[in-house]
């Protein structure tokens, strides 16, 4: 369970930082031409994504890798 939480952690982090910078300055004109989405996102659905996506990947590492937790592995399944 620990292990999980810990690649959940990593995963949040990870894509939080990603998307921050994409979509608060590298894509921000763009997201403000687009009409039909709001002004201001709605940040708790978008940490809600981010976390089930986390867990999801989570337990299918665990079963695809087997036991085997190296970077080799890791890039393998991503």
């Amino acid at each position: 369970m620990k292990r999980h939480a810990l690649t959940i952690l990593a995963y949040v982090v990870a894509t939080f930082v990603t998307q921050a910078i994409s979509h608060f300055s590298i894509a921000a004109d763009h997201y403000a031409t687009v009409t039909y989405i709001r002004k201001e996102p709605m940040f708790q659905f978008g940490l809600l994504a981010i976390l089930i996506q986390g867990g999801v990947l989570s337990v299918l590492y665990t079963r695809f890798v087997g036991g085997q937790s190296t970077m080799k592995s890791a890039l393998g399944f991503s």
